[in-house]
């Protein structure tokens, strides 16, 4: 008896069709893969403009950082002792701004911190006849922030004060060794006929002044 073959080959043409449907290339997979990896880098990398944003973002907190600062927190505030600050504007700064802004015998030069004007202040007064002139001016900047006049009634000269004879810094050495403590404040003018130095020195709530001879450097509390 014989057998057909027609039908074995008929079965075995239609699973090798199957299969060949069914069939995946291994080498395909990777492609994919490296589509998919592609389209999400693209979707989180930075984007031309990322970077302009980035940056005016970060300066605009620094901006509104700087804006809220304390303003102690870049001079220095009215607790500073004059005995260490390096003060940025020299008495003879000072002296030489006001000079500029005022006229007549300079008979005074102070140095402490305003409360009104909230800044460290030189007050450096003139006398022009009747017409007493004090400019301020600012210890940090060297701006005049003032220039206060006022009329006295009497005819007294004030007497030149001279800042060469002591500086405020051999005052406030010689202050120091009188009273110890923080000093706050510094005036130059004469008292009885001796040009003095008088130095504000605080402790604690108390202060008190000491008063320092110009020409012989002798210091005593006030």
């Amino acid at each position: 008896m014989s057998v057909s073959w027609k039908p074995a080959a008929l079965a075995l043409t239609a699973v090798l069709a199957l299969s060949a449907c069914t069939y995946q290339d291994p080498a395909a997979e990777p492609a994919v893969t490296a589509t998919a990896v592609a389209t999400s880098a693209a979707t989180s990398s930075p984007q031309p403009g990322d970077d302009a944003t980035a940056e005016a973002s970060a300066a605009e907190s620094t901006s509104t950082a700087a804006a809220t600062v304390s303003p102690d927190t870049v001079a220095p505030s009215k607790t500073t002792d004059l005995a260490s600050w390096d003060v940025p504007v020299t008495v003879d700064d000072a002296v030489k701004r006001a000079s500029g802004a005022a006229e007549g015998t300079m008979h005074q030069v102070e140095l402490g911190y305003s409360d009104y004007y909230r800044a460290w202040t030189y007050k450096v007064g003139f006398q022009a006849g009747s017409t007493d002139t004090t400019v301020v001016v600012d210890a940090a900047t060297g701006d005049i922030i003032a220039n206060e006049k006022d009329t006295e009634d009497d005819e007294d000269r004030e007497k030149a004060v001279d800042i060469t004879e002591m500086s405020p810094q051999d005052a406030i050495a010689a202050a120091l060794k009188v009273r110890s403590g923080t000093v706050t404040e510094w005036t130059l003018e004469w008292d009885d006929d001796v040009q003095v130095y008088t130095v504000e020195v605080a402790k604690g709530d108390d202060s008190e002044d000491v008063t320092v001879q110009t020409k012989s450097g002798k210091a005593n509390l006030d």
